[in-house]
C-alpha cells in the first residue's frame, strides 16, 4: 500500500482546527511546472488516510483540515486552506 506521510502538523489557532500540510518544492520556479502539480487525488488520499491515522492514534477529535504549501527557490509562493476538500 505504500508509506502515508504528513510534511507538517500545524495549529490555526485562529481558525481552531489542526493543519496537516502537504508541502511541494521546486530548486527553481517555472510558471509551467508549478510545485503543487504534483500534488493530485491520490496524494490527498493518502494524507487524509494518514491524518485518520494520526487523529486515532493521538486520541483527537477536533476540527481538522488539508493544506498544500508550494516552495520555490527556497520560499513558499502559494499556500492553499482546505485543499484536501477539494477530492
Amino acid at each position: 500500500m505504500g508509506r502515508d506521510e504528513i510534511d507538517i502538523i500545524a495549529e490555526d489557532t485562529e481558525d481552531e482546527v489542526l493543519v496537516f500540510v502537504e508541502v511541494k518544492t521546486r530548486a527553481k520556479l517555472d510558471e509551467d511546472f508549478l510545485p503543487s502539480m504534483n500534488a493530485g487525488p491520490r496524494k490527498w488520499k493518502k494524507l487524509r488516510r494518514a491524518a485518520w491515522k494520526w487523529t486515532a492514534e493521538h486520541s483527537y477529535d477536533g476540527g481538522w483540515r488539508m493544506d498544500l504549501v508550494s516552495v520555490a527557490e527556497g520560499s513558499v509562493i502559494d499556500h492553499v486552506k482546505e485543499i484536501g476538500s477539494w477530492f
